[in-house]
């Protein structure tokens, strides 16, 4: 069954397409927004911190509370999880948290002229058209900060990708795409999935990935600075900033890492910037006043 990862900015997304390959593969379709309200039930953080981490805006007190590292460990697992079962399709930006190694997914980009997108904005959210532009602008500069970070490159970077829809003639009334373009490109993207490496989920690349995003949310209250590598359950945790007490912390790593299910080993090793800049101090304290978990 398939795993479809489409991004797409602020009113880009293809729906005539979305809903056509729904209901062709039964998949349960994830926005951004959905992965932000389930990471936000199951650990217990902020919608609204969730998604300025997203955002890429400042998290007061994030040196001591570490709840930035805490967010996107938590869009991981989310992400891992949904993985797992299979049969999804994930609908924005957020699903660039996907390793490269979990190659069976199919990557859209999708894109739209930006009359298109400022029309759509106007009628959806009843705006000037001044308005819409400002807010579509924001929303990308959003959208290219969070993938360069992850990727190294930009969202319209089509080397990311395994099919491109960039078309200007593929909108009709300047708000849906053609139905005979949208069925046409669902004819493509199933002919691409029967075949390798689409057809071809790798058991042991997705455990890994559960794996590597539950280490990640364990050793989140240690702060910036740990890389996670799993291999077939072994886990290779690189201190990549400087620590007071290394060999304590050492320790209490692998002891967080070895709690995790699906663990076969733990060690820990130095990284290339460990003996660069200052000594951060580990902390383990609790959120900043003012944010409240979800029951």
């Amino acid at each position: 069954m398939p795993v479809i990862a489409i991004t797409c900015g602020l009113h880009t997304a293809p729906r005539q397409l979305i809903e056509i390959l729904a209901e062709t593969y039964g998949a349960t379709v994830c926005t951004d927004t959905d992965l932000v309200e389930a990471t936000s039930l199951t650990q217990g953080l902020p919608d609204d911190l969730i998604f300025k981490v997203v955002h890429g805006k400042p998290v007061p007190h994030n040196e001591f509370t570490h709840d930035r590292e805490r967010c996107v460990s938590g869009l991981k697992k989310t992400l891992s999880d949904a993985i797992a079962r299979d049969n999804c399709i994930f609908i924005g930006i957020i699903s660039h948290l996907i390793p490269a190694s979990i190659s069976h997914v199919f990557k859209i980009l999708s894109t739209a002229p930006q009359p298109v997108r400022i029309r759509r904005a106007v009628e959806n959210g009843r705006l000037s058209e001044s308005s819409a532009e400002s807010i579509l602008e924001k929303a990308d500069r959003r959208a290219e900060w969070w993938v360069k970070n992850l990727t190294g490159k930009l969202p319209l970077d089509t080397s990311q990708y395994d099919l491109v829809i960039a078309h200007e003639d593929a909108y009709t009334n300047h708000l849906n795409m053609d139905e005979t373009l949208a069925r046409y490109l669902a004819e493509q993207i199933k002919a691409a999935l029967a075949a390798p490496p689409f057809n071809q989920p790798a058991p042991n690349k997705i455990s890994d990935f559960c794996i590597n995003s539950n280490v990640e949310v364990a050793l989140s209250a240690f702060g910036t600075g740990l890389l996670v590598d799993t291999q077939s359950g072994n886990v290779t945790v690189t201190l990549d900033r400087k620590v007071m007490n290394l060999s304590k912390i050492q320790q209490q790593i692998m002891a967080a890492a070895t709690a995790v299910p699906g663990v076969e080993t733990v060690k820990t090793k130095i990284g290339p910037n460990y003996y660069k800049g200052s000594i951060v101090k580990n902390f383990n304290i609790g959120p900043p006043r003012g944010y409240r978990s979800k029951p």
